[in-house]
């Protein structure tokens, strides 16, 4: 127990022995004991560092495949994920300029391999910074310091505002000198990079099914165990509270990174603590292809901007002819230009020549605040109309069905589960069918409202050869997927999630013959859509976050205790403060 001598009373004498010496008149008197006061133990703040090691070119789902052993055992004390994101440009430098900026390549610009940046804004107008978490530090907490480890010189360049830093000759270099570092320096930020893993996955390939990129996950792992050992040797260790971050700045597909699809930014994350208690971060990321397009714009077109997709159905199997269907989609319309939502709309999701006239065929297309299917046998058509798709911003989920019944047909129309109040028929269908030798069309199809805008996403595309009952049909807009125990998993001949993440195609996962997939033509992009996701694909558990690279600069401010001031502009919150109950005593 610490005891502390009142300071009243060392004054007290101080002045009364000065008075004293001025007084010698003055009676004496013995002098009282001395009291001391009991303040109870001062409890000093355990010293928060951070321990950052990164490996370049590990892909997220290959590391799962390979559960090394240090991280495996790692887990047991972190939040993780397997299903990272890394920013939306995979070479490594705009990763890792996300990583240690805490915003995405849209807002530092960083665009290649040697950290140049790309200005694409006015040329002459202001330009925002978004320096690295170590330029941060170096401002608003200088007593803070910093060691980085590399082999990348461009990278070693990139951290200049590192106190202590190391370029080094190859990975088992770095790990001898980040084991030494981490024993005997005292610095609050350590960046340690790893780049066997890149090298492997550029020369054999990203997969954990080969020997090469496996061998090169596993023996890097053996390092981070060397790291680990070091740490927990520090002669303060027990007096410090050590964040580890570990994780990958960019995957890979095939012997190739730097492109825009899901398995080139899958990484994996780990935070670990020794009091945290275990969390797979289990979201999956969503992405999806902006549909984009106005037929009469001459300089769209030209540009390649009409982005759409089709897919060939020379079986019909998308026809009702003499039988039954439903087709489900989600959708979600964008603002445009001017920040409004376009209302009519061209038809987005068809399967018709020409949506005019009675033109064989059906379309659904967007009318004001709601959805018309548009449904015609060569004779007649009809467009039932439900509401309910307003200007919200947000995914809904429509769906129609087109029941034969002897020589008619019954059509309803759904959007969220709501029916139109009014069914609406086909009466001369005795031999005049709903039928079409048109492709499938996702996005701008310019007939009717050629003028208009089509500007959405469109995600779980299924189409059944039956109609489904209303009550399959709600419980379907917080399903994604149709497992094959799906009561009516038999009859579903077409299913597009369109969340492929990569390539030209929305794969068709429906197992019937001749599903044909959906080739998408324009200038086209896989967007990751990380707050504005269907609800099926929401994760279950609120605590739980899409962890992307530049989640780690954020995670280190708060661990180090770091202010963070709004105009950073950064991308990502502060989850891990949601966990502090483990961690906080």
């Amino acid at each position: 127990m610490i005891q502390y001598k009142n300071r009243h009373t060392l004054r007290f004498c101080a002045v009364a022995l000065l008075f004293g010496a001025l007084s010698t008149a003055c009676k004496k008197y013995e002098n009282p004991a001395q009291i001391f006061e009991e303040y109870g133990e001062i409890t000093q703040k355990a010293e928060r560092k951070v321990l950052l090691i990164s490996i370049d070119g590990a892909t997220g789902a290959e590391v799962k495949k390979v559960n090394p052993a240090t991280i495996a055992e790692m887990l047991k004390n972190s939040k993780y994920t397997f299903n990272g994101v890394s920013d939306i440009r995979t070479n490594n430098g705009s990763t890792w300029a996300s990583m240690l900026s805490g915003v995405s390549s849209a807002k530092h610009e960083i665009a290649n391999e040697q950290f140049v940046r790309e200005n694409t804004g006015d040329e002459h107008g202001a330009i925002t910074n978004y320096p690295t978490f170590l330029s941060r530090i170096l401002d608003v907490r200088p007593e803070y310091k910093s060691v980085s480890i590399t082999t990348n010189s461009e990278l070693h360049r990139f951290l200049i505002h590192a106190d202590h830093r190391m370029l080094l000759a190859n990975d088992a270099l770095v790990r001898d000198s980040a084991v030494k570092t981490l024993e005997a320096e005292n610095a609050n930020v350590f960046v340690v990079n790893f780049r066997d893993v890149l090298t492997a996955g550029t020369t054999f390939g990203f997969s954990a099914d080969i020997p090469e990129y496996k061998a090169a996950i596993q023996k890097t792992d053996t390092y981070i165990a060397e790291l680990m050992a070091a740490l927990k040797k520090r002669k303060n260790y027990a007096k410090e509270e050590w964040l580890v971050i570990v994780n990958s700045n960019h995957g890979g597909t095939g012997k190739v990174y730097g492109g825009n699809t899901a398995q080139e930014r899958n990484i994996f994350s780990i935070f670990y603590n020794p009091n945290f208690k275990a969390l797979e971060m289990d979201v999956k990321p969503f992405y999806g292809v902006r549909l984009y397009g106005k037929g009469d714009d001459a300089a769209i077109v030209a540009a390649g901007g009409v982005v759409k997709a089709n897919a060939p159905d020379p079986s019909g199997l998308y026809n009702p002819g003499n039988g039954s269907m439903t087709v489900e989609a989600k959708v979600l319309f964008n603002k445009n230009a001017a920040g409004n939502y376009t209302y009519n709309v061209p038809p987005f999701l068809s399967k018709t020549a020409n949506r005019s006239g009675s033109t064989a065929g059906w379309s659904f297309f967007r009318n004001g605040t709601g959805i018309t299917f548009y449904v015609a046998n060569g004779v007649t058509n009809v467009q039932p109309f439900v509401g309910g798709v307003g200007i919200d911003g947000r995914w809904h989920t429509i769906a129609a069905t087109i029941a034969r019944a002897g020589s008619e047909y019954r059509i309803n129309v759904f959007v969220d589960g709501i029916k139109a109040t009014t069914e609406t028929t086909i009466a001369d269908a005795a031999t005049s069918l709903v039928t079409s030798p048109a492709d499938l069309v996702m996005g701008y199809h310019p007939t009717v409202f050629s003028g208009g805008y089509i500007d959405m996403y469109m995600a779980d595309v299924k189409i059944w050869n039956r109609v489904l009952p209303d009550a399959a049909l709600k419980s379907n807009i917080s399903i994604a997927d149709v497992p094959t125990t799906d009561p009516y998993y038999t009859n579903l001949v077409g299913y597009w999630p369109a969340n492929d993440g990569g390539s030209n195609l929305f794969r068709n996962k429906a197992t019937v013959a001749n599903a044909p997939n959906f080739n998408i033509s324009g200038n086209y992009r896989w967007d990751l859509l990380a707050s504005a996701i269907p609800d099926s694909y929401a994760p279950s558990n609120p605590d739980f976050v899409l962890l992307q690279n530049i989640d780690v600069a954020t995670q280190l401010y708060y661990w180090l205790r770091v202010p963070v001031k709004s105009d950073w502009g950064l991308d990502a919150e502060a989850w891990l403060s949601a966990f502090e109950r483990e961690f906080i005593k």
